[in-house]
């Protein structure tokens, strides 16, 4: 809040012409808003035994400027997981990028394991300003079954297989 005095006859004197009083007056920050939030790949397919590395970007506009716009942060997660360990995705390389005019590009890099949970997934973003102001978006995203195991060179042997001999199982079991 500030208290502020003009002189209306520009003289430098305020107490001539009524100038003696003072109006305050109350200057407020603007709140950053996110638009045009996505996901790459917006379907998500995982891979067995890997990692499916997914982005969710957003442009954060902010009326005082792209320097106010000071970070932003992004999470993935799942409420319909059981274990906690594999309900949710926190992004630690959130990072702003091309930052001009009142603009900056926001991206959340994250890493989906071939255990998670498939379903309907949210992705979430939120962007802070110089002032601690903040502003939320979501998006809902789906993450696809995982339709396949991946052996890495382990033979399945049979044994000695004879003729007229039928349902002859594995002699090892490599899963």
């Amino acid at each position: 809040t500030y208290s502020a005095c003009v002189d209306i006859n520009n003289n430098l004197v305020f107490t001539d012409a009524g100038e003696f009083d003072s109006k305050t007056l109350s200057v407020t920050t603007a709140t950053p808003t996110l638009s045009s939030l996505a996901l790459n790949p917006v379907t998500v397919d995982l891979i067995s035994g890997g990692r499916r590395a997914v982005a969710l970007t957003a442009t954060i506009n902010d009326p005082d400027g792209s320097a106010d716009i000071s970070s932003c942060t992004g999470y993935l997660w799942n409420s319909s997981a059981q274990l906690p360990a594999s309900s949710a995705r926190y992004s630690s390389t959130c990072s702003l990028s091309a930052c001009v005019g009142n603009s900056c590009i926001c991206t959340c890099n994250f890493n989906l394991l071939y255990y998670d949970i498939n379903g309907t997934w949210s992705a979430n973003m939120t962007a802070v300003d110089a002032t601690g102001n903040t502003v939320p978006g979501r998006i809902t995203f789906t993450v696809n079954s995982l339709a396949s195991s991946s052996l890495s060179n382990v033979p399945i042997s049979f044994g000695t297989l004879l003729v007229g001999k039928s349902d002859q199982p594995a002699t090892n079991n490599p899963f």
